[in-house]
């Protein structure tokens, strides 16, 4: 069984970083930690040939965003009929209803509210399940609802479409801490779930993302501590 510490962070493709950060102080997110990443290696753990990140975590009691801005980016907008779509919690009546790229707003509670497409609902259930979360709503060709480190995932099903590259603005993607990242790959591998790409290393942190072009990017992370 892979050891998930928890939710890490929901990762959000954005148009342009700037307004982004202030759409999330708006929604009740903190001050936002910033930083570059260039090179060949964000570039393919991405899974793509390549391109630079300007990256920005902000923070509010129940949730860290990682809003990611790609330098080049995709074409047109990722949108509520396509795969990799989701809503994103706040905390904040100010907050529009909807972040620039689209994306609505629910508020934020407990257990924290996540809601994501998919064009499989019955794969990205079992990948979660593989991750730690348990169905706890119909699984079917609608639609699919799982709870698991102190989320409740909607999985909402769309008309297949092409898979979403991970620097097309309005993509969606879950971050989770694993406490043994080899540990975590090798028990996916066994379930049939292959990688983006190997680990990249980043400091004291490593991460990876797994092979789910069916629907939301789903993101492996582990710390040095």
């Amino acid at each position: 069984m892979i050891e998930v510490r928890g939710l890490h962070h929901l990762g959000l493709t954005v148009t342009d970083r700037t307004a982004s950060c202030s759409w999330a102080r708006a929604a009740g997110y903190g001050e936002p930690v910033l930083l570059s990443l260039a090179g060949a290696d964000p570039a393919v753990g991405n899974g793509l040939p390549e391109a630079s990140l300007e990256v920005a975590f902000v923070s509010a009691p129940g949730l860290t965003l990682e809003l990611v801005q790609f330098d080049p980016p995709a074409g047109s907008t990722v949108g509520p009929g396509d795969r990799a779509f989701g809503a994103v919690p706040v905390w904040a009546a100010a907050a529009a209803d909807h972040d620039p790229e689209g994306r609505p707003g629910v508020p934020g509670n407990d257990p924290l509210p996540l809601r994501l497409t998919s064009a499989d609902v019955d794969s990205t259930s079992r990948l979660l399940g593989v991750l730690g979360f348990a169905t706890a709503g119909p699984l079917g060709a609608s639609g699919a609802t799982v709870v698991g480190h102190g989320a409740r995932v909607e999985i909402a099903a769309v008309d297949g479409g092409r898979p979403v590259p991970a620097n097309k603005p309005g993509r969606v993607h879950l971050g989770l801490e694993v406490a043994d990242l080899g540990a975590a790959t090798v028990e996916l591998a066994a379930h049939g779930y292959g990688l983006v790409s190997s680990p990249r290393v980043h400091g004291d942190l490593s991460w990876v993302f797994v092979a789910h072009p069916e629907g939301p990017g789903i993101e492996l992370i582990a710390t040095g501590a």
